[in-house]
């Protein structure tokens, strides 16, 4: 509520929390790069796929009327490359927003007495104190203070999330593929 109201006295005794109408445009502008960026690398990516001939149209059925079109007995064919051009979707926008979604995150915990680990001496807790008037302070403390590497913090733990997606999606593909075999007969 008192981000909404942008009280000054909204974070206890100093004031830092940024109201809302400051924080508005940057989320919207960081979801909608992400949707529109997902949405196009997932169609070109099922276009490429089509191209190769990994992915089938309805325009390679048969046209003549007593033959039937080939059922989807072949799984990976079939389901697999919407699973990657999903995966390519996800990990493609968070990658290249990662830095925006960084100082986004910096700018919600302003002022919200949040305390993280001290990776300094490795044991207690340090207090995230920052005093940013906005998006652009932001960017250039960050850059001023840390550099391109402030933009990348924990950019690993999503390197991590991604590669168990990734791991997941062939696994996936093991599996259609197997069943696919046991549906041919193979």
């Amino acid at each position: 509520m008192y981000r909404i109201v942008g009280w000054d006295r909204s974070s206890g005794r100093h004031g830092r929390l940024l109201p809302m109408w400051t924080l508005v445009l940057p989320t919207v502008l960081h979801g909608l790069l992400s949707y529109i960026l997902g949405t196009l690398i997932q169609h070109l990516v099922l276009l490429k796929m089509k191209g190769r001939g990994i992915h089938t149209s309805p325009d390679t059925a048969p046209t003549s009327s007593d033959e039937e079109p080939p059922g989807p007995t072949d799984m990976v064919h079939t389901y697999y490359p919407e699973l990657v051009a999903n995966f390519l979707a996800l990990f493609i926008p968070e990658v290249l927003l990662y830095p925006l979604e960084t100082v986004l995150n910096q700018l919600y915990v302003q002022g919200t007495r949040t305390i993280i680990d001290d990776l300094d001496t490795g044991s207690g807790v340090v207090p995230l104190s920052t005093n940013y008037d906005g998006l652009l302070d932001c960017v250039r403390s960050i850059w001023r203070d840390e550099g391109v590497g402030g933009f990348y913090k924990g950019f690993g733990a999503l390197l991590i999330q991604l590669l168990i997606h990734w791991l997941i999606l062939k696994m996936t593909q093991f599996v259609y593929r197997e069943m696919s075999r046991d549906f041919k007969g193979k």
